[in-house]
Order: C-alpha cells, then structure tokens, then sequence
C-alpha cells in the first residue's frame, strides 16, 4: 500500500507525483500555444479571434488589384496601423505577413526571374514592417503608461 504525503499547499498527494517544473517563456509561465489553449478552453473561436489574422491579407489584396495608384496603396496598408491600435491586436501578425512577403519576393525573383513583381512584393513588405514597428511602438508607450500609472500612490 502506497502511503500519501503533504505537500506545501496542504495537498495530500501519492509519493510518485512530481510536479511539473515551470517553464518560463519571457513573462509568461506557459508557451504560447499552452496560453492559447487554455485561453480557447471552454469558449467558442469569435469573429474578433479571426479578424486579426485576414486583415493583412485583405489590404494587400485591396492594394494590389483595386487601388493602383502610390496614394491608394500607401492609405490601404497604413490603414492597418489604427485598426490594430485600437482593437489592440497583436502586430506580430502584421510582420509574419512582411516575412511572408520577403519570401514571396525572393521565390519570385529566384524562380520566375520577375523583377518587377519581386520589387513590389518586396516594397509591400517594407510597408508592412511599417505598420509593425508603428503598431508595436504604440504598445510599447501604452504599456509604459499603465506601468507608470501602477506605480502612483492614491490620493
């Protein structure tokens, strides 16, 4: 017969219980996918999880076939800088898409020898590495506020 043991919490557990060892991931206790997992737990996928992850690729479709001129592709993809700002999603997703990009331009200019579409993928890249420095810019000052704002006495 196995005999049971106290652990600090008060916990009766059985003598082959380890617990787990905690893993740090920056701030974070959990990976990402482990956060995201125990986020989801429960709770239906919302259009608002969604969104975040097509809006890049519906700007660069609208800046490609339907606003041609420099004006309308600048306005199309810089429009993505407020929509993330306000709706607070993550902008990493704006520079998996400018990776995306890069790579696209590469295969393009290595395997089609297409100099011209490989330069304005390339440059829709660039703008998209602007929206993600802006956007995490943006945070970053965001959460230097609350911090500061934490870090005040009441009264």
């Amino acid at each position: 017969m196995t005999s049971l043991k106290t652990i600090a919490g008060g916990e009766i557990v059985s003598p082959r219980y380890r617990r787990p060892k905690a893993r740090k991931y920056g701030k974070y206790a959990l990976s990402p996918s482990e956060r995201a997992a125990v986020y989801y737990k429960g709770r239906p996928i919302k259009l608002r999880d969604i969104i975040p992850y097509f809006l890049p690729a519906i700007s660069l479709i609208l800046a490609h076939f339907v606003f041609t001129s420099d004006l309308g592709v600048f306005l199309t993809i810089v429009a993505l800088i407020p929509i993330y700002a306000i709706m607070r999603y993550d902008a990493r997703i704006i520079g998996g898409y400018a990776i995306g990009m890069l790579i696209v331009a590469a295969i393009i200019l290595g395997v089609y020898n297409n100099e011209d579409a490989a330069n304005l993928a390339a440059i829709y890249a660039y703008w998209l590495l602007v929206d993600t420095v802006v956007c995490e810019i943006i945070e970053y000052i965001r959460e230097g506020r609350s911090k500061s704002e934490e870090g005040r006495a009441p009264g």
